[in-house]
């Protein structure tokens, strides 16, 4: 990767250069996808109003490349761009936790695919590093000093991440029905390797039902009872087929509380093979088994789908290519051997900007987990 980065005198960027050339092996595999997305992520969270970049994905003899968690070339562009942020900061003599945040996108923004943009949270996330950036801590740059062989120094960087596929449908779906026996069912067809949507998306359907995390059994991946949710990379699967199964959950509350004649405040239970729905004094219930069954063997089902709204990119790379993004930014102080040209991590404080966190459990879990495999990339 080659890139160049200009600012004005009071440290704002003015315009950027991207060349990037990647290895995809002997098959093309993911390589198309890599060289989409990098150049629309290669200029970082930041305002770049003058921006040219290009990537190619090169065959070669080597093995066939593939997809690594958080990766499609992302994780090396942002090394690229962080690095000549610290450059751009050191020339210019501005701090360079405050050049960042001087740069930062906004809400009303426009990316370098001239996307506007809403929900922005990564000047909040550099915000919240201010603590952590200027607690004092001895031989903070990293400088020769003969008296010592090891020395420490802080580093910052920001990055983000465009959630789901780059301006290509990307649609899920999901089913979910009620037996005549009064079993509650969710045709969850999105893949969990660890990231919990299994746990996440049960945990949206049943709060737009309205009805007990508990009363859920849910049928995995499998292409014979389970609608296509997609594939389960790309950040996409709590944003996409989240959605698909709240409009699910949502969707069956409304066809119960039509057919009980109840307000939307109503509360829904299952009480064996019947459904009890209380509004206030009112009680209603409905005997399941009473009701016939669809091709599918249940009396009340709903089956929703949700393709976040992408536009494809022009010839210019101009368009809409991600629905939503993430953001985040850390601090990292370490301590290096001067002798041996060592590293070693001593504290990482990171910020990430989330949005509705649905599971804080696993949403802490997925952000260490970053921190441990980013720290062993090193």
């Amino acid at each position: 990767m080659r890139g160049s980065l200009a600012a004005d005198g009071d440290g704002r960027i003015v315009g950027m250069t991207f060349e990037g050339e990647f290895n995809t092996g002997a098959y093309a595999s993911w390589g198309p996808t890599v060289a989409t997305r990098v150049p629309i992520h290669a200029s970082g969270p930041y305002r770049v109003p003058h921006y040219l970049a290009e990537a190619h994905a090169i065959h070669t003899s080597g093995p066939t490349a593939g997809a690594f968690r958080g990766g499609f070339g992302v994780p090396q562009a942002t090394i690229l761009q962080e690095i000549m942020m610290d450059r751009l900061a050191l020339d210019l003599g501005i701090d360079r936790l405050e050049i960042r945040r001087r740069n930062a996108l906004l809400d009303g923004d426009r990316t370098v695919c001239g996307q506007q943009l809403h929900g922005v949270g990564i000047a909040e996330c550099l915000d919240a590093l201010t603590p952590a950036w200027k607690r004092p801590a001895p031989h903070r740059r990293l400088q020769r000093q003969a008296q010592h062989r090891e020395t420490r120094g802080l580093g910052v960087a920001s990055c983000w991440y465009g959630c789901g596929n780059t301006a290509l449908p990307n649609p899920s779906t999901v089913r979910l029905g009620i037996t005549g026996d009064g079993r509650l069912i969710l045709h969850q067809g999105a893949t969990d390797i660890g990231q919990g949507s299994n746990t996440v998306v049960t945990q949206i359907c049943a709060d737009a039902l309205g009805m007990p995390l508990a009363d859920f059994e849910l049928v995995g991946p499998d292409t014979a009872p389970t609608p296509d949710c997609g594939k389960t990379s790309a950040s996409r699967q709590t944003f996409i087929t989240g959605k698909a199964a709240e409009l699910s959950g949502r969707r069956l509350r409304a066809d119960i509380l039509r057919l009980s004649n109840m307000s939307e405040d109503a509360s829904i239970r299952l009480d064996g093979a019947a459904i009890v729905i209380s509004d206030g004094s009112a009680t209603r219930r409905i005997e399941l088994a009473e009701m016939p069954a669809d091709e599918f063997g249940y009396v009340l089902r709903a089956e929703e789908s949700f393709d976040p709204p992408t536009v494809p990119l022009d010839k210019n790379g101009q368009g809409t290519p991600y629905a939503v993004y993430g953001y985040g930014a850390q601090v990292a102080e370490i301590e290096v051997d001067l002798q041996l040209g060592t590293v070693k991590v001593i504290r990482i404080t990171a910020a990430h900007d989330l949005g509705r966190v649905i599971n804080p459990l696993l949403a802490t879990g997925q952000i260490e987990g970053g921190i441990a495999q980013g720290s062993a990339w090193r």
